[in-house]
């Protein structure tokens, strides 16, 4: 068995979706030549090209589609961590390909804070690497020059002069939008909370989720009230709106987590907190979490599509 003493969280840019299946072969090669497993995260059609394309043989890999998955990055992360921690001290290797264009902004700015936490993923598990494709003709400019700020290397560079440690304490600093003016809005204390839970089931059935995703909207807005009454001053502020895709719950409080990338790891076994924010993460289609000495705000966000 191979000792390795340290990971590494990497950018590779491809040009154009042609090149995506030799992006990804040669980051396999390195793997295989290193002899660590292999997991390969991306989007069903990319996932295809590659078992169709690929010369080397795919048994010995492990697929993951993000056209549903992905659509949270934040479950991203979980996967990545439970993937490199069931690895009984074998090298681990993921390739994730986050270059999907046409994103919402809200989602590319959780995609960045997800890759933050992937660095702290990386420094706390020496036998994880993570390799992170960028298809360069799909994406936004600013997606680029993201890229490059949120990780310590890029693949065929001796160093990245661009990498900015402090880059995930920027956006997460940057704080969300207010709801807008015709947001259901209201206190929630313990004493509320009933209530609250069939008010989000009204919302959600009236906004036309299918009934398995107003039951997913309903307990993770559950689970984040009442951390706010537990941790946050005894009460959170709920508030409920609609945008063109999504059903939105957002749950403010006078709280402050110490932890930034809370809900995006799996908490540790016996852990006794953590869980609800967790569980939010693989419910919903988005979480965004900002915390700071004014406060913490937790938005769920559930697609109708």
């Amino acid at each position: 068995m191979r000792l390795f003493e340290q990971s590494r969280h990497e950018a590779l840019p491809y040009a154009g979706a042609a090149n995506f299946v030799d992006a990804c072969r040669s980051v396999v090669e390195d793997g295989r030549a290193d002899e660590r497993r292999l997991l390969l995260v991306a989007s069903e059609e990319h996932l295809n090209e590659y078992r169709e394309v690929a010369d080397e043989p795919t048994d010995d890999m492990t697929f993951v589609a993000t056209d549903v998955h992905g659509r949270n990055p934040a479950r991203i992360c979980a996967l990545l961590e439970s993937f490199g921690s069931g690895a009984d001290g074998e090298g681990s290797l993921a390739i994730t390909d986050w270059g999907a264009p046409g994103r919402s902004p809200d989602v590319d700015v959780e995609t960045q804070v997800a890759e933050t936490a992937l660095n702290s993923l990386a420094a706390r598990n020496a036998a994880l690497n993570i390799t992170c494709l960028y298809d360069a003709d799909a994406v936004e400019f600013t997606t680029l020059a993201a890229m490059r700020a949120l990780h310590p290397f890029l693949r065929g560079e001796e160093a990245n002069a661009d990498f900015d440690p402090d880059k995930g304490t920027t956006l997460l600093a940057a704080g969300l939008s207010d709801p807008p003016e015709i947001a259901d809005i209201r206190d929630v204390g313990s004493a509320d909370l009933s209530a609250a839970r069939r008010v989000v089931r009204d919302f959600a059935e009236a906004g036309g989720l299918p009934a398995e995703r107003v039951d997913d909207l309903v307990l993770a807005a559950n689970e984040i009230l009442t951390n706010s009454i537990r941790h946050g001053g005894g009460t959170g502020r709920m508030s409920l709106w609609e945008s063109a895709v999504s059903l939105i719950c957002q749950v403010a409080d006078s709280g402050r987590m110490a932890d930034p990338f809370a809900g995006r790891f799996a908490p540790p076994p016996g852990a006794g907190d953590g869980r609800g924010l967790w569980l939010a993460n693989q419910l919903c289609d988005l979480v965004q979490v900002r915390s700071s000495a004014a406060g913490t705000v937790v938005r769920l966000f559930v697609d109708r599509l």
